[in-house]
């Protein structure tokens, strides 16, 4: 785990981060401004981003030992989002 300060924590992005990951992006709040992320949220999709592509990042972001959300990046594009 890569640690930065006393509450907040990140982690490499794995496939069971997917409960929480639905979680967050199953509130309108969250996905109404995530340009692909299809609305009603979709376990499908969901899925499909808990696995980072070739040449991709990803870390889970956890703030008091509650996930709290994402931040991944690929090439030339960089995304995040946070739980409400």
């Amino acid at each position: 785990m890569i640690r930065r300060g006393p509450d907040i924590a990140l982690r490499p992005f794995v496939p069971s981060d997917f409960t929480a990951l639905h979680a967050i992006v199953s509130h309108w709040e969250v996905t109404r401004q995530l340009g692909v992320w299809p609305w009603p949220a979709d376990p499908a999709f969901t899925r499909v981003r808990c696995v980072l592509r070739s040449n991709a990042f990803g870390w889970a972001i956890w703030f008091r030992g509650r996930y709290v959300g994402f931040v991944a990046g690929r090439g030339h594009s960089f995304g995040y989002l946070l739980s409400p």
